[in-house]
């Protein structure tokens, strides 16, 4: 019998890291090697994408207005050459230090136009890293070149603009600073910064000079998901910013064959963690029963270029794709060499081959509840990979709750880390660089072993679990993670009030419940640690 496999947000953040390792690649390589090989697909990574319910029916409804929510590489930014534009910018900073940019990039509301939003109003930058700033267009900036002394004289209107280099100074730009040869390239990911003006000479902007922005979005962010990848639910920009593919699919049709050449992501960049042995099947928005043709293993599809495509070409350039059927809209059309291709498509499903695969299958008294975490998609590949009633390791415990708390607070770690202002890649433990364990020490959810280590492959007992979910309950979702202690066995100190709150909320119902034993001391099996993960989830959710 085949499971289906869902991809925790970690796996989904593993299996589009590609995408930042092409962007600093490409940002080291010249133009013409823009196009990265995966598979036989050549792809291209795009920097930017519009969207936004303010664009003209919020990108949504037919093709001509999901046309307008498309994405950019920067090589297509800088070929717009009637937006590329180097200007000024006047600073001031939360802490009122002052100072001068001199950027180079695209018109910020030029590029909206391009999507047709040309009626001005609040435009949101959002950067990789989850950071987001909002803009009014509305709103009269300026740029003060003597704004150091105070002084509004020879202000100049400054409108903002996605810079793809820059160059900074404290110094009067009559001299400084220095025209833009010298600037630095943005080389840090997405390469663009968005620049503004400043509303007065006494202005704080600086705040609004996001980096690493990698989405515009007009008015409010179009809700809901257009696509199912494995349990992880995406909209249609995130789709367009991930690797996409150009290729040209031949097939029949009642007038005879026909050929088109079609943009969207390639199967191998959506699949990029699942087995290569792995069944994969698909659904469309209007239940389509012949869409089971298309059913075979990820190494078959990925053989005859599978691609979910968004994009047509025509005469007039790329055409946004949209299904309209009596379920809803359809926005991703599956395409395999040699096939008709199926419309509307909207879930993608990798079920794994050979039966109960590595895991082997979780006890009767689990069973129910470790199905039920895997399809919340709260179960990490570092516990489903490895044996239901095997040990849990520290570093797979970690993961675990990480995803659960990803998964109730509905943010990705990244996020809850730059609110926190915590930097992932430093003050975690000696032995182990996993931000997911990094992160749960700057929250104080674990302190290791007491030595600086953390012992990522050792094992972890009912009692260490608990008491990280305790934690992680107080930190993040401001729960008083108190109870009394019902188990007859004993408890350590530093643990009996996290067992007390997660008998209290049925995460635990001990290891011997006729005996009243919690069993503190026991290791902790994959198993159990999702379903203290599930059950947990239900409480904080």
């Amino acid at each position: 019998m085949n499971k289906n496999i869902n991809l925790s947000s970690r796996t989904i953040r593993s299996m589009v890291s590609l995408i930042t390792g092409i962007l600093m690649i490409a940002a080291l390589l010249p133009a013409t090697s823009a196009f990265v090989p995966i598979g036989s697909l050549q792809t291209e990574q795009p920097v930017l994408v519009i969207t936004g319910q303010d664009l003209p029916s919020g990108a949504r409804g037919s093709a001509d207005n999901v046309t307008n929510e498309k994405a950019y590489t920067l090589d297509e930014l800088r070929a717009l050459e009637a937006l590329v534009a180097e200007r000024l910018y006047s600073s001031i900073n939360r802490y009122g230090t002052k100072g001068f940019y001199r950027a180079q990039g695209v018109d910020l509301e030029g590029i909206l136009a391009l999507s047709g939003y040309t009626d001005k109003g609040r435009v949101a930058s959002l950067a990789s890293d989850g950071y987001r700033s909002v803009v009014d267009l509305n709103e009269e900036r300026n740029f003060y070149p003597n704004h150091v002394e105070n002084d509004d004289s020879g202000a100049e209107a400054a409108k903002p603009m996605l810079a793809w280099k820059n160059v900074e100074s404290s110094e009067t730009p009559a001299v400084h600073p220095e025209p833009f040869e010298t600037m630095n390239e943005e080389a840090d990911g997405h390469s663009l910064r968005v620049f503004v003006g400043q509303l007065s000479v006494e202005d704080v902007n600086n705040n609004f000079f996001t980096r690493n922005v990698n989405t515009l979005v007009a008015g409010d962010a179009i809700e809901g998901a257009d696509l199912t990848v494995c349990g992880v639910e995406f909209s249609r920009a995130d789709i367009l910013l991930m690797p996409r593919a150009v290729h040209t699919y031949t097939y029949s049709t009642s007038g005879g064959e026909r050929s088109d050449t079609l943009r969207g992501v390639p199967l191998a960049v959506l699949l990029e963690d699942v087995d290569n042995d792995a069944e994969i099947s698909f659904a469309s928005v209007d239940n389509w029963g012949g869409i089971s043709a298309f059913t075979m293993t990820k190494t078959e599809l990925v053989a005859k270029n599978a691609m979910l495509t968004y994009e047509i070409k025509g005469d007039d350039g790329w055409a946004g794709y949209c299904r309209a059927t009596d379920d809803g809209f359809g926005y991703f059309r599956l395409m395999v060499d040699g096939m008709n291709g199926a419309h509307a498509v909207n879930t993608v499903i990798a079920n794994a081959s050979g039966g109960s695969g590595e895991a082997g299958e979780p006890d009767s008294w689990a069973a129910e509840e470790v199905a039920a975490a895997l399809e919340a998609g709260l179960v990490p590949d570092s516990i489903a990979k490895a044996g239901w009633k095997n040990p849990a390791s520290r570093l797979a415990a970690a993961e675990a709750m990480v995803l659960l708390i990803e998964k109730a607070s509905g943010k990705a770690m990244e996020e809850l880390a730059a609110e926190n202002e915590w930097d992932l890649s430093t003050g975690g433990f000696s032995d182990t660089d996993s931000p997911e364990v990094t992160f749960l020490k700057h929250a104080g959810v674990t302190n290791g072993m007491g030595d600086g280590t953390f012992a990522p492959e050792s094992t972890f007992t009912r009692a260490h679990a608990v008491t990280m979910i305790g934690r992680a309950a107080e930190f993040f979702f401001d729960i008083e993670a108190k109870g009394d202690n019902p188990f007859n066995d004993v408890i350590p100190d530093w643990a009996v009030v996290y067992v007390g709150y997660a008998a209290e909320n049925d995460i635990t119902k001990g290891e011997d419940a006729e005996l009243g034993l919690f069993g503190a001391g026991n290791l902790l099996q994959n198993q159990t640690a999702v379903m203290f993960i599930l059950r947990a989830y239900n409480v904080w959710k």
